[in-house]
């Protein structure tokens, strides 16, 4: 408890976060074009390669042209340009246990960054009690597992994996957490779609008997990636929801900066190169004030936001 307290004060009393959260929260909140904040959640895409094909995924339904993993080097080039975010997830289109340097780039960010809450999403496959062990030896605040179904049937139809396995995976993570007095939050992720519907009332049950921290069911599947709506949904305004422009940065492998996770492969939603081009300059670039404003004036000429799943439908 005391680490938590202790972690909770470095966090919000960090004098150049607070000032940033502060300043992102009103230019969010005033639509601003030109901002003085940076943002304060970044995305950053360890590598694109996964060893999983489900069927909700970009990969499944578009083409790839180039798969890559974000170099150690790198990656220190693009967390020296965000020292003063709130969070950083280190995901992107592909499972980060693949990069075999991320351990390494987790112990540099708790380090260097300790006011930044550092997560990531893993399919679980890869948890080894080797991985295990370094996850949480790393630091890492928060491991979110994807499991999307509470059979083998289901599992496999969806994402394809092994799901004895996960489920082993998962309780060795738990037991190593608990053992070694971590604190470590173990998530589990549960992506609502049609063909799980069914086993959303039972999810936290499952999870709970698991041992897992806590239950994130997700409320969308994005149709831009080829996977069709949903039919459980309510519509809701995008323009008024989104805050993407404004508080988040997602950044690809390869140092793209790129609009949301939603729309990784298309060059209108590029603001440019953060290995090219400092952040400084690429949040303010033209390209990227033309977006906001079209998205403040709820523009419709962003027709993929208005097909995004993610923000246009919830849950009933």
């Amino acid at each position: 408890m005391l680490r938590k307290i202790q972690r909770f004060i470095r966090l919000s009393y960090h004098p150049l976060v607070l000032s940033n959260c502060l300043h992102n929260y009103f230019e969010n909140k005033n639509r601003r074009t030109i901002l003085r904040a940076k943002p304060i959640h970044l995305i950053l895409e360890v590598t694109n390669r996964c060893n999983l094909n489900c069927i909700q995924c970009l990969r499944h339904n578009q083409k790839i042209n180039r798969y890559g993993d974000l170099e150690y080097t790198n990656f220190i080039k693009i967390i020296r340009q965000f020292k003063y975010i709130k969070s950083l997830n280190l995901n992107g289109f592909g499972e980060p246990l693949l990069n075999k340097n991320l351990f390494k780039m987790i112990r540099y960010v708790r380090k260097n960054l300790p006011y930044t809450f550092v997560s990531i999403f893993t399919n679980g496959m890869l948890l080894t009690e080797e991985n295990c062990i370094k996850l949480l030896d790393s630091g890492l605040q928060r491991i979110s597992i994807s499991f999307d179904a509470l059979s083998k049937e289901i599992y496999r139809s969806i994402r394809g994996g092994d799901f004895d396995m996960l489920v082993n995976n998962s309780k060795q993570l738990i037991r190593l957490k608990k053992n070694g007095g971590y604190d470590t939050q173990i998530l589990f992720d549960f992506n609502q779609m049609d063909e799980n519907y069914f086993q959303r009332d039972n999810v936290e049950r499952f999870a709970n008997n698991l041992g897992f921290d806590g239950v994130n069911i997700i409320r969308g599947v994005n149709s831009l990636w080829g996977y069709q709506p949903q039919k459980h949904s309510t519509k809701i305004n995008v323009f008024e929801h989104c805050g993407e422009p404004w508080n988040y940065t997602q950044i690809a492998y390869n140092g793209d900066w790129v609009l949301c996770c939603w729309q990784p492969l298309k060059n209108q939603f590029c603001y440019g190169n953060v290995l090219d081009t400092s952040i400084k300059k690429l949040i303010n670039s033209n390209q990227a004030k033309k977006i906001r404003k079209n998205f403040a004036q709820q523009n419709i000429l962003i027709k993929n936001c208005k097909k995004c799943n993610y923000y246009v439908y919830g849950l009933k």
